[in-house]
């Protein structure tokens, strides 16, 4: 009886053992599938890439275009480029030791080169015009086309949907100059303009008379010289700056730096507003939280409750307009809405800031519709410039020069394909990058005071 009885725990044993057994070698052969087929997956791209060289290159398509899109749209410095792409071929066992800073450069610049002379399509475009990037004595033109025709915009526009037309360097820029790089770029490529988008710079507005252009107002601008109006001289305003600058200074490198007011520049201080006023209603809802100490420093709050209750009410004013103007641009159904913004807000308001602010936002709105009484959407912003200006501002290896590089500029529009990469790299040679910059760039006080000493 006790053999048989040991006899079953055996076979139960085999059993167990039989299954667990079975279960490793399905793993095994598993894990064997999955690495047979990752080592055809490394093969395949290893050789792919290989296969790849463009004529007259030391490496892959692929890898170039890696390249370009790290520096162009995900603004990794160029040494930063470099080291990344030579540790991706340790791992695909390519050989990159040579690739340099100044390779990832000269692939940058031909793309952007490639980008700025490539035609576009017949049809009807919208003009994003500015000059920006002050750095030394150069100046930056840049002109964006915005291709409006069968498409409606009901989103902000992003880099993909613009074209730079024109991008040039000058010490300064009058409006002859400026006339003469839009016409010539238009009269060549043969393109219908609507309109163009702007601010009241007085050289910009020259040359859109010279070219015979209509001016639709930029609305952040427009809202923030109706800001300035109001409130350059308001007594209210220039006391609550005072007195938060002094906090400020005061508390910089104290304990109390928690409370401390936001940091007011003297150029964009009416951009700022918003900034003070959400301040100030936070400190004035956290009140019984706070110190006494800071209670008494920070007392002149309570004796502004009002006016800070005034710049919040714009605050969500100007944040509403923005994002109706913005994604919508000036329509039938984005007039009616801003219109019942309006008329809630002053139904619920005694201000006379923000009512007064709200009549010039209604005359804004008009005047721009009766300018363009045929067109059913105006796009009303030019943010997307200034998105522009500021990536190329802030990118890695900057200069304290304007040089060839502002050529990226012009490969921040539009989508970055293979084919386009290839045929960037295949037409275009440094010593076009050379020529464009000779005639399209002037020489920077660094480079003067070189050629001085050589002399």
């Amino acid at each position: 009886m006790q053999y048989k009885d040991s006899g079953n725990k055996w076979k139960e044993k085999c059993r167990t053992k039989s299954k667990i057994i079975k279960s490793c070698k399905r793993e095994i052969r598993r894990l064997k599938k999955n690495r047979n087929k990752w080592k055809r997956g490394f093969k395949a791209l290893a050789s792919s890439a290989h296969r790849g060289r463009l004529k007259g290159h030391q490496y892959p398509l692929e890898l170039i275009w890696l390249g370009i899109y790290m520096r162009i749209v995900l603004n990794v410095s160029l040494r930063g480029v470099s080291r990344s792409l030579q540790a991706m071929g340790l791992i695909l066992g390519l050989e990159l030791e040579g690739l340099s800073s100044t390779t990832i450069r000269n692939w940058s610049l031909k793309y952007g080169y490639y980008k700025l002379k490539k035609d576009l399509c017949a049809g009807e475009y919208v003009l994003i015009c500015d000059e920006s990037i002050v750095i030394g004595q150069e100046q930056v033109l840049l002109v964006l086309a915005v291709p409006i025709g069968e498409k409606s915009y009901i989103s902000p526009l992003e880099m993909a949907d613009v074209h730079v037309l024109e991008v040039k360097v000058q010490r300064s820029w009058k409006s002859k100059e400026i006339a003469a790089c839009i016409k010539g770029k238009t009269d060549k490529i043969g393109i219908t303009l609507s309109y163009v988008i702007s601010d009241n710079g007085v050289a910009l507005n020259g040359a859109y008379k010279l070219c015979g252009l209509k001016k639709v107002e930029d609305c952040t601008h427009i809202m923030a010289n109706i800001l300035k109006a109001l409130y350059q001289k308001n007594a209210s305003f220039l006391s609550l700056i005072k007195q938060m600058n002094a906090v400020r200074a005061k508390w910089i490198k104290s304990k109390y730096i928690l409370y401390i007011p936001p940091t007011l520049r003297t150029k964009s201080r009416f951009h700022q507003l918003f900034s003070m006023g959400v301040w100030g209603q936070q400190m004035l809802n956290k009140w019984s939280k706070m110190p006494e100490i800071v209670q008494n420093e920070l007392f002149f709050l309570k004796e502004q409750a009002v006016f800070i209750e005034e710049m919040s009410t714009v605050n969500n004013l100007v944040k509403t307009l923005s994002a109706i103007l913005k994604s919508k641009g000036i329509t039938k159904f984005s007039q009616q809405k801003c219109e019942k913004v309006f008329t809630d807000i002053e139904a619920n308001t005694d201000y006379n800031n923000v009512k007064e602010f709200i009549k010039k936002m209604r005359i804004y709105i008009i005047k721009q519709k009766e300018l363009l009484p045929d067109k059913e959407q105006i796009l009303c912003t030019s943010d997307i410039i200034e998105s522009m200006f500021g990536k190329f501002k802030n990118k890695k290896n900057a200069h304290d020069v304007l040089t060839d590089d502002v050529l990226t500029i012009a490969a921040f529009g539009g989508n970055m394909g293979f084919e386009e990469v290839e045929m960037a790299c295949l037409n275009t040679k440094i010593k076009d990058i050379q020529k464009w910059k000779s005639e399209n760039t002037v020489p920077s006080i660094i480079a003067l005071k070189k050629q001085f000493k050589a002399t």
